[in-house]
Parts: structure tokens; C-alpha cells; sequence
């Protein structure tokens, strides 16, 4: 199956990724192969939406494609802190916007004054950042 999905076209490997995205568990290396993909139509549903998926492929995806494919991280309903840190590091506003959004991404202390340093200029983010309920006992108000 995973040489199978680097031969067939472009449309076949979106279908593809779209019905991986949705199985609870699918063979790593392929699951692996479709959210490295360069095409975010592949790629965008098994980050966004795969169970399968291992911490190091998110976060190797996270360091070394683009900002589609951090926003699509980004969306996942959990986000560990090592992930996290990369996407506040190296995400756009889009991007980080979005973590900081999301209900189920954990923030690292590295994470945390990240956020805190880029919503100095971004009032969006700065209400985000605020509004998370963990940020008051790991970040000093004093900070912004």
C-alpha cells in the first residue's frame, strides 16, 4: 500500500488522504506518507483529522512545510506542547491564531511567553492569549 500511494495521481492520493483521515487506525508509514505530503489537498485532512498520526510526524510536518500545513495542525483537537511550540515559532498569524484557539493545544513555558511576545502587536491574539484559562498562573500580567 505505501508504494501504492506514491504512484497514483494527485486526485486518488486527496481521496485517498480524506478516507485515511477518517479511519481510526490506518498503516503508519502511509498515514506518514499522505500528511508529509506537499500538496495540502492530501495532506490537510489526515493532519487535521487523523487518529493515527504520531507526534513525530506532526511536528516533522510542523518544521518543514508550510503555512497550510501548520494551519491544518493547528486544527487538530489535541495539541501537545512540543507541537505547539513549533507552530507559535514558526506559524503565521493564521497559524497562531488558531492554537491559541484551540481548546485542546497545551502550552509549554516556551509556548506561553511566545504567545504572550506576539500579541503585543496583535490585539486578536492578545485576546486569545488572555482568555485561555491557564495563561494567569504561568504568565505574569506584568509580561504585556
Amino acid at each position: 500500500m505505501g508504494r501504492l500511494v506514491n504512484e497514483i495521481d494527485h486526485y486518488a492520493r486527496v481521496a485517498f488522504g480524506e478516507r485515511i483521515a477518517e479511519m481510526a487506525r490506518t498503516p503508519p508509514t502511509v498515514t506518514r506518507t499522505l500528511a508529509l505530503d506537499d500538496s495540502i489537498d492530501v495532506a490537510g485532512p489526515v493532519l487535521r483529522r487523523s487518529e493515527s498520526l504520531d507526534e513525530d510526524t506532526l511536528i516533522i510536518g510542523a518544521k518543514t512545510k508550510g503555512q497550510d500545513h501548520l494551519f491544518a495542525i493547528s486544527q487538530r483537537s489535541e495539541l501537545s506542547e512540543n507541537i505547539t511550540d513549533v507552530l507559535v515559532e514558526r506559524g503565521d498569524q493564521k497559524v497562531v491564531i488558531s492554537t491559541a484557539a484551540n481548546a485542546g493545544a497545551r502550552f509549554s513555558d516556551f509556548g506561553y511567553t511566545k504567545l504572550v511576545s506576539r500579541s503585543k502587536n496583535d490585539s486578536e491574539l492578545a485576546l486569545l492569549v488572555w482568555a485561555r484559562p491557564e495563561i494567569s498562573a504561568r504568565v505574569s500580567p506584568d509580561a504585556v
